[in-house]
Order: structure tokens, then C-alpha cells, then sequence
């Protein structure tokens, strides 16, 4: 993808020309203030729009207009990055160039009844599907809260960035649960809904369209952007020291060491996605080497980025009695990440597998699709500039960056059964 070939088709709307895509890819952001209310009005609201609406009134009588409209599809999804919560409308249709049946306008006016035209009826919600999306909402938190791999990882969070909106906003217990649920009302979520229409981001439209349905596109979904500014960056400040949870429930340990990057800045995530390469390949990849292959110490392991936030994180699945054995086997990792010999041979092979990739990816729609959502919403690069800048590593860029990354956290999930 070239960001030479995006259109800027009015602020906040870009469109990204490609002749041999099949599909019409739309997609359209909205930002909203996070709070654990807030939070789960966005939840609720997204289930709600994707099970009914005001004209099409079941979920089987949307999904016979999509079939109508040769399989169209639709998601409303709440998500967020970094400091971010957003709400996300995205649509795919066929082009109906491919197929010689012109239901284009159809297609689109389908998608702005979703949008603009929730099932608020004398301004209440559907009584029914609202009980049965808080239901399965309650379900889902009560199967979560049996599961050890979901739950050490919220424990995990909670322990590193404690004052980060993921973990005020978004992991509640079950009675805190029932209790905003209880609080929230039809009025709190119509309200929520005119109010998220007024804080759109950007949009997108991805495909093979003449001028006339892309402004046809441009006219019906016609926003004014209130926030143009891609800021989901944000450093966290990291709880330092050691933690401990016990759990009788369960037999499966996990082990967390985190490392902060100092004076990180987004523009480094190529470096650092380097070293992530040198900790998690398959092939050649030092967690799984020293942790499993050498030391025999883990179920399982690997090593993570968060790229909004300067923390990489080595997690590890581990019998308890091999706590320290293991702290000292990811201390033996971060030795080797300081030989030099050993970066050469690393930083050789992770190239030569970007390279395979960014080849491989030439010719793959879906690639393109991901860069180009991918810079509209997060500034991120073009694969173009990427590559160069991943040619261009060299050994002591890597030792460097190794230097800058200082343990903050060591956290240990116990299953004590």
C-alpha cells in the first residue's frame, strides 16, 4: 500500500482505490469518554444494533435483507487502544459490478438504516432483547470469572497499570456487574447513542468505485469529525515491585516479568518489534528456546508488546514450584539479548522473514485492507517504509534499545490446588 494512492475525500474520510478487490469494505469510528458505566452502555448498545432495528425488527429479518444483498455484512463493535474507548461500524458488500446487478444504492441505504435507525420505539429499547443481551453480558462474566487463563490475566493487568482505563473501566467482578447493569436505563442508552454520533473520528471506504457512488457514500455518512488528532499513545505508569495471587480453584501458575522502555516514542515500535521477533519466533525465537527447549520449565510461554503503552511483557504457564527457576531462565534471556553474537544471528533471520512476508503480502487483499485501516485510525507507516526501516536495523540499534528496557514488575499467579 502506497499512502500516495489514499484519497482524502472530505476530513475524516479517506478512500482507498482497489480495481481487483471483489467487496466494498466501509467502516466509521466514534469516540466515547470511558467509564465503567459508560463502558458497558457501549457494550450493550453494540449487541443491541447488531440483533435489531427499527425497521428490520429481528435479527432473522436483518439477516434476510443481508442475504437480499448477496451476503452484505455488518458489525458494531466497541473496542479501545491504548487510553481510547471507540465504537466501530463496519460494513462489507459485494461490488455490484462483479455480479452485473445494480443494488448499490440498496446496499448503502441498508447500512445507514443500521446506523441511524436503532430500534428505539416511544424512547425505549425492545424490553426482550435488552434482558436477554444483559443475560448472556452476566453469563459470559460468570464463565470468565471460573476461567484461570482469563482471570490471571486480568489479575496480571490490574497489578502493572492499576490506574490505566482497561482496568477501571473494563474488569468488574460479578456484583459490580449486576449492579451498573441494574443502574443502566433505556434513557442511558438512547442518550449514549446521540451523544457517540456527535464524536466521530474517521471513517473509510475500501474498494473499486466510481466517483459517483463514492460520493454517494460521502453524502449519506456525512459526519463532521470532532477529533482528527490519532492519540491513542500513552505511556502508563507501571506499579513497580513483586506480586502474588493465590488460587485454591485451580492447578495452573502463571509467572509475568514486565519491562518498561525508557523514553519510548511510537515511531520505535519497528525496533522493539524486532526484539519481540528475536523473543517469540517459532524458529529461533529465545523465550520457548531457554524456557522450554533448554531448561524444561513451562507448559508454555511467549513474550508481548504493548505498542501504545512502551511494556513488553514475558509471560509464562508454569508448575509453582518452578517459580524462581524460571524468573532466573527469562533473567538468562534478557543476558543473551545483550551478546552481540547472538543479536547478529537473530536480527539476520528476523529480516529474512519480513522480507518473505512483505513479498508474500503483495498480492494479499487482506494485507492491503489492514494497512489502510491501519493508517487511518493509528498513523501507522506503510509497509513500504517499514520494510526499509527493518532493512536498515543494525546490531547496535538492537543493543540499545535492549539497554532502555528496565524490569518494572514481576507478578506470579499461584495455583495453590
Amino acid at each position: 500500500m502506497n499512502t500516495k494512492d489514499i484519497k482524502i475525500i472530505e476530513p475524516g474520510f479517506y478512500y482507498y482505490q482497489k480495481e481487483d478487490f471483489a467487496t466494498i469494505k466501509l467502516g466509521f469510528r466514534f469516540n466515547f469518554k470511558p467509564s465503567k458505566k459508560n463502558c458497558l452502555i457501549a457494550d450493550l448498545l453494540c449487541d443491541y444494533m447488531n440483533r435489531c432495528n427499527g425497521k428490520y425488527h429481528t435479527l432473522k429479518e436483518i439477516n434476510d435483507k443481508c442475504r437480499d444483498l448477496y451476503a452484505a455484512d455488518y458489525a458494531v463493535r466497541s473496542k479501545r487502544t491504548g487510553q481510547k474507548h471507540y465504537i466501530d461500524f463496519n460494513y462489507t458488500m459485494l461490488d455490484h459490478k462483479i455480479i452485473g446487478d445494480n443494488f448499490f444504492k440498496d446496499a448503502i441505504d441498508f447500512f445507514k438504516e443500521i446506523m441511524f435507525n436503532p430500534l428505539f420505539k416511544d424512547n425505549k429499547l425492545d424490553s426482550k432483547t435488552l434482558a436477554k443481551i444483559k443475560q448472556d453480558m452476566y453469563d459470559d462474566e460468570k464463565e470468565a470469572n471460573l476461567e484461570p487463563a482469563e482471570m490471571q490475566y486480568r489479575y496480571f493487568l490490574k497489578s502493572i497499570i492499576p490506574k490505566s482505563n482497561i482496568v477501571k473501566t473494563n474488569f468488574l467482578n460479578l456484583t459490580e456487574l449486576v449492579k451498573v447493569l441494574n443502574e443502566i436505563t433505556d434513557e442511558d442508552i438512547i442518550n449514549f447513542y446521540y451523544e457517540l454520533l456527535k464524536n466521530y473520528s474517521r471513517g473509510w471506504c475500501f474498494g473499486n468505485l466510481s466517483d459517483e457512488e463514492i460520493n454517494y457514500i460521502s453524502n449519506t455518512f456525512k459526519f463532521k469529525t470532532s477529533n482528527l488528532q490519532k492519540d491513542y499513545f500513552h505511556l502508563d505508569e507501571i506499579k513497580e515491585g513483586y506480586k502474588e495471587i493465590k488460587d485454591k480453584e485451580t492447578t495452573q501458575s502463571y509467572l509475568y516479568m514486565t519491562y518498561a522502555i525508557k523514553d519510548y516514542k511510537p515511531e520505535e515500535v519497528v525496533l522493539y518489534d524486532a526484539i519481540l521477533s528475536m523473543l517469540n519466533s517459532s524458529m529461533t525465537g529465545l523465550v520457548l528456546k531457554v524456557l522450554r527447549q533448554e531448561l524444561e520449565l513451562v507448559y508454555s510461554a511467549s513474550a508481548d508488546f504493548f505498542t501504545m503503552r512502551g511494556i513488553i511483557y514475558i509471560t509464562a504457564k508454569i508448575d509453582k514450584k518452578n517459580k524462581e527457576k524460571c524468573i532466573e531462565g527469562i533473567n538468562e534471556i534478557f543476558r543473551r539479548l545483550h551478546d552481540k553474537k547472538i543479536i547478529t544471528k537473530l536480527l539476520k533471520y528476523h529480516k529474512e522473514k519480513c522480507n518473505e512476508i512483505y513479498i508474500s503480502n503483495k498480492d494479499n487483499i487482506s494485507y492491503y485492507l489492514g494497512n489502510f485501516t491501519s493508517y487511518v485510525y493509528e498513523n501507522e507507516m506503510e509497509e513500504d517504509e517499514e520494510i526499509k526501516i527493518i532493512n536498515s536495523l543494525k546490531v547496535s540499534d538492537i543493543l540499545n534499545a535492549v539497554n532502555r528496557m528496565e524490569l518494572k514488575n514481576t507478578f506470579f499467579y499461584r495455583g495453590d490446588k
